[in-house]
């Protein structure tokens, strides 16, 4: 399956996944309209002393943001780890001090699928020691976005390369489970002593074989990570399968129909453990038949075409069948007071099931959750997670939104506690509470029709503690009963 073809989302997975440190928690946007930009360069590169390489591209991926322009952003290049020995050549690059490249770059258009920022070469002299190797560090910068990093990891001597064997379509349901047929290719000039493949799935699509040269975790973003290694060498030219599938299922809360997805990179044992990608996860081994990689005659060998994510990268895209819907449920309650006293609002989200909803590699959270504020109260602190979102133009009412991350699974609730000053106490005072679609940032704009529609917004009901006339002529005060808070559940 071509990369073109693939949903753009999946497109650029295989980049920002192995891109971020492991233990990378991907950071939630003050609004939808904020840019989170991830960098794509070369995954590795090749020289001999003295040879100016092909020119590349440096690109600019959108993982979140809207379609817009950066007026003003900084490229960084760091060639510090060859001591001047390799020279990076671009026409909108000067070397600031030695080793250290700046691109100054203006109107820089802003797409979600990605926008080339410069080409460049990599220059090394003849007298760089050969088999020297290290990191070309890009820092991109900007007043209008967050920064970020990537590497390139150059070698100048032999040509080492690990290619996949490219992308993969998969289909299963809810439930079901399915092999992965992996493969790769050495397209160097030298030999490869050892190899490791890191594999990372969705919530949704968990591995089921275990091998015991392999190990498995589960990192903050509940996505399964594994990584398998493989000795022996890997001779020029030649190209290797596994000499039997991982397997993998899909849960059987998976929203259906949909998509999943599982990357994964191909590294030579050497780049692997100078690279240590998996730094800070901790790692389970596999208790099952070890698995190895085994020659193959392809048809194309030695004829790869270079996926757009990185030739050492493959998806593989899962297309979820059947039918497994979801039912949100907006969660209100009450709460009794007098005037100067302070409550706690406790308004949230349950997801009735049988489907969980996920972000996958989306990166865009399922829902947002509204609350206006009812009449006569004052908000004393912002909730974790939540912002403001100015005045809720039906009521004139103070509104906030919640974002409630990127999994909502099924049977969980999630809550949040808005602790109000009542100013003043209005009988049937109300704040709405609405599930609403995190795409559209400033309206109150619900998400498209779940299972059960007609439950997607709720009230929190403030009014005041009733009095009772007793025969004595005294009032007694009678609290009304409170609504019970919500299980939270993140």
């Amino acid at each position: 399956m071509p990369s073109s073809a693939l949903p753009r989302a999946l497109r650029a997975a295989a980049a920002f996944t192995f891109g971020a440190a492991a233990a990378f928690v991907l950071p939630t946007p003050a609004s939808a309209a904020d840019i989170w930009p991830q960098l794509d360069v070369p995954d590795t590169a090749f020289l001999a002393p003295g040879e100016t390489g092909p020119s590349f591209a440096v690109r600019l991926i959108a993982i979140d943001g809207e379609a817009d322009t950066i007026a003003s952003a900084t490229l960084s290049v760091d060639l510090s780890a060859f001591a001047g020995k390799v020279r990076f050549e671009s026409p909108a690059c000067a070397e600031e001090s030695p080793a250290i490249y700046r691109c100054e770059l203006t109107d820089t258009p802003w797409t979600p699928d990605g926008t080339e920022l410069l080409t460049a070469t990599l220059t090394a002299d003849a007298d760089t020691p050969a088999d020297s190797s290290g990191r070309v560090e890009y820092t991109f910068s900007s007043p209008e976005t967050e920064q970020t990093q990537t590497a390139t990891r150059l070698t100048v001597g032999a040509s080492l390369n690990l290619t996949s064997g490219g992308d993969i379509a998969l289909s299963a349901a809810p439930g079901e489970g399915f092999p992965l047929p992996l493969s790769v290719a050495n397209t160097g000039t030298g030999a490869v002593s050892g190899a490791v493949v890191t594999l990372n799935s969705e919530y949704s699509t968990p591995f089921t074989s275990r091998p015991a040269n392999c190990e498995f975790t589960v990192d903050a973003n509940h996505f399964h990570r594994t990584r398998c290694h493989f000795a022996g060498t890997l001779q020029p030219g030649a190209d290797y399968t596994l000499s039997t599938p991982l397997t993998l299922a899909l849960r059987p809360d998976t929203r259906a129909p949909g998509f999943a997805a599982v990357v994964h990179r191909w590294y030579t044992a050497a780049d692997h453990a100078a690279e240590n990608p998996d730094a800070g996860l901790d790692w389970v081994p596999g208790d099952g038949p070890a698995v190895s990689l085994v020659p193959t005659v392809a048809a194309n060998a030695g004829a790869h075409e270079e996926p757009e994510h990185g030739d050492n990268d493959g998806i593989a895209a899962i297309t979820v069948t059947g039918e497994n819907g979801y039912d949100l449920t907006a969660v209100g309650g009450s709460a009794t007071a007098t005037p100067g006293t302070t409550v706690d609002a406790v308004v949230g989200v349950t997801n009735l099931g049988p489907a969980t909803l996920s972000a996958g590699r989306s990166w865009q959270r399922p829902i947002d959750l509204g609350f206006t504020l009812p009449a006569g109260t004052t908000l004393l602190a912002v909730p974790d997670g939540c912002r403001a979102k100015g005045v809720d133009p039906t009521v004139n009412r103070p509104r906030y939104r919640c974002d409630p991350g990127y999994d909502l699974f099924a049977g969980a609730t999630t809550t949040w506690t808005f602790r109000l000053r009542v100013n003043t106490v209005i009988p049937g005072a109300s704040g709405a509470v609405r599930i609403l679609d995190p795409r559209v940032s400033d309206s109150d704009v619900p998400m498209p029709p779940d299972l059960g529609p007609g439950n997607d917004t709720a009230l929190f009901v403030l009014g005041p503690i009733a009095r009772e006339r007793h025969p004595q002529g005294n009032d007694q005060i009678t609290p009304r009963p409170r609504a019970t808070a919500p299980t939270t559940s993140t």
